[in-house]
């Protein structure tokens, strides 16, 4: 027998106290039903380490990942300023051609500790020969503990001369990543596959680049799995939460016949439950809040280094 409605609360319990109405299913599948996770939100699916793209979660569509090597800006007068603006935009409109569909280039600008980063440097600059030797890690090591230091979150220093804030030191990565949406039963007109397609694409745009005096690296999945496991867990349940831990014990799976069957590049990149706050238009990793703020619309054009050069006020 169905029951197309629980029956009514008329039982008693022994002690003469009405009893709880029975559970209906719309009750248990609230109770039981697990929340969208934000995941499935990234586009982020695996990686081909031969074409050196990323699988987007259509399955069609693929993105590749650059890192750029910011130009020393720092006490240059404004005409360098404005040259270098030119060379850019000229690198950014002959480079991406006007394809259908079109090409989305999404630049990622953030300030990231250096003390893992040099470190590393200067392990791949010593002769492989000598890594391993006393002094070299004698110096590491004391090159280490200076630069954590340095890098403290409270700063390392308050600068009361020029800024009037705490000092510390950090490094700005710049990464571009190059991708486009192809529509299903997509064929080039080319006959290029899409992989060879972005690889084209990103070709001229590096050379561009490069003629306008800005340094390309493209980034394997390595790098780029150690760049959004470090953003979206940014205090994670360790012992020191100390995000620049992960990179070395949480890595994605490679492509060998020991990967497990149905791995997710996504799934690997959140280690907590991130929550979202709709109200007010945040989300929330390991506690921390996060938001996006949208430029609608330009009064004027924006100065030459308006986000991140040095500029005189007042």
């Amino acid at each position: 027998m169905k029951l197309k409605r629980p029956l009514p609360a008329v039982a008693r319990t022994g002690f003469g106290t009405r009893a709880e109405p029975p559970l209906t299913l719309q009750d248990l599948r609230h109770w039981y039903s697990a929340p969208r996770s934000f995941t499935q939100l990234l586009p982020y699916v695996d990686y081909d380490p031969e074409a050196q793209t990323i699988l987007l979660e259509d399955g069609r569509s693929l993105a590749a990942v650059l890192e750029l090597t910011p130009v020393a800006c720092e006490a240059r007068p404004v005409e360098f300023l404005q040259s270098l603006q030119l060379k850019l935009q000229t690198a950014l409109v002959h480079a991406l051609l006007e394809d259908d569909p079109p090409w989305v280039l999404q630049l990622y600008l953030q300030r990231e500790p250096i003390a893992l980063e040099w470190q590393d440097k200067v392990l791949n600059y010593t002769e492989p020969a000598l890594q391993n030797s006393v002094f070299s890690r004698h110096y590491r090591a004391l090159l280490g503990h200076h630069l954590q230091h340095i890098e403290a979150p409270d700063g390392y220093f308050d600068d009361t001369v020029v800024s009037g804030g705490s000092w510390r030191a950090a490094v700005h990565r710049l990464r571009a990543v190059l991708y486009r949406r192809l529509p299903p039963r997509y064929r080039s007109a080319q006959g290029l596959s899409p992989a060879q397609e972005l690889n084209v694409a990103l070709d001229r745009l590096t050379e561009s680049f490069r003629a306008a005096g800005v340094e390309t690296e493209r980034l394997g999945c390595p790098d780029f799995h150690r760049w959004l496991v470090r953003w979206f867990n940014p205090c994670p349940a360790t012992p020191q939460h100390d995000p620049n831990e992960l990179p070395a014990w949480l890595q994605f799976p490679e492509d060998t016949p020991e990967r497990p069957f149905g791995a997710d590049l996504a799934e690997s990149l959140v280690l907590g439950m991130p929550t979202s706050d709709s109200a007010h238009g945040v989300w929330y990793f390991d506690g921390q809040a996060h938001t996006c703020i949208s430029l609608q619309r330009l009064l004027k054009t924006p100065l030459v280094g308006h986000l991140t050069a040095e500029r005189a006020l007042g």
